[in-house]
């Protein structure tokens, strides 16, 4: 009898074994997904970053354009008005 028991013990620690061995797999897993999860997320953090500095930069670029629009059209209306007079204004 003792001798199936101690069979059993042994088979018993063999599949605990098992079980831990898998376990820590599943684990060791888990671990690889997360830190794979969060370096994506940190390059996508990056990446939004860039693109609301290039948004920025864009706006600022935008905002140039239109003000040196705005000049020109001032300035093409001053012509206007002064081909419409005759250039007498000079």
């Amino acid at each position: 009898m003792y001798c199936l028991m101690s069979t059993w013990r042994h088979c018993d620690c063999f599949c605990v074994q098992a079980q831990m061995k898998d376990f820590q797999h599943e684990v060791d897993a888990a671990i690889a997904s997360r830190e794979e999860a969060i370096n994506g997320a940190r390059e996508k953090d990056k990446r939004c970053k860039s693109l609301e500095t290039d948004l920025l930069q864009l706006q600022e670029d935008l905002a140039a354009s239109e003000r040196s629009r705005k000049a020109l059209q001032a300035e093409r209306d001053e012509l206007s008005d002064e081909v419409a007079s005759g250039g007498s204004s000079k």
